[in-house]
């Protein structure tokens, strides 16, 4: 039975043999309620060292590790772990991430035209990716492919704040 959510399915797909999709069901909540708590932390101790590149990169780099690794892991609960993992990344990335465009595009226009190109990417990846990864679930029969190519976006995300870096005058408060 296919959810709308594919990282939902990740966890059903990977604990249901093990504990049933019931149980497996309840454990979806587990990877975002982690990823919660590391987006406030990971927030938190950026601000107070006064750095958002790394924290980002940081981010990024567990996410791609984690989330490349869930899709080779054959043993359940360290999929699982995996992903939890990957998710707490990505989710201590996120919340960073705004500051970045607000500390480099200073005035009005050149924010909003900043956040405008950053929120039509996020929009046409939202409807271009899961159909990506049903593809590749559907023509493979799991979600290793998919999640290998997640995690090559995610060493491309890095590479690309590193790229980018911090703002020469100063840091947007996360």
């Amino acid at each position: 039975m296919w959810r709308p959510h594919w990282r939902s399915n990740v966890v059903i797909g990977k604990l249901s043999p093990a504990i049933g999709s019931d149980r497996a069901m309840l454990l979806t909540m587990v990877p975002f309620a982690v990823g919660t708590v590391t987006l406030l932390l990971n927030a938190a101790r950026s601000d107070r060292k006064q750095e958002r590149s790394w924290h980002i990169i940081g981010g990024f780099l567990v996410g791609a590790l984690d989330l490349g690794s869930t899709g080779l892991i054959s043993d359940p609960w360290l999929g699982f772990v995996a992903l939890t993992i990957g998710i707490a990344g990505l989710c201590a990335a996120t919340g960073l991430f705004w500051s970045i465009p607000t500390g480099m595009f200073r005035g009005l226009a050149h924010a909003a035209a900043a956040f405008t190109l950053i929120n039509v990417v996020g929009n046409v990846s939202g409807l271009v990716i899961p159909a990506v990864i049903v593809m590749l679930r559907v023509a493979t029969g799991d979600f290793s492919s998919a999640l290998l190519l997640l995690a090559g976006l995610l060493l491309i995300s890095a590479a690309l704040i590193r790229i980018v870096g911090e703002p020469a005058d100063g840091l947007a408060v996360a």
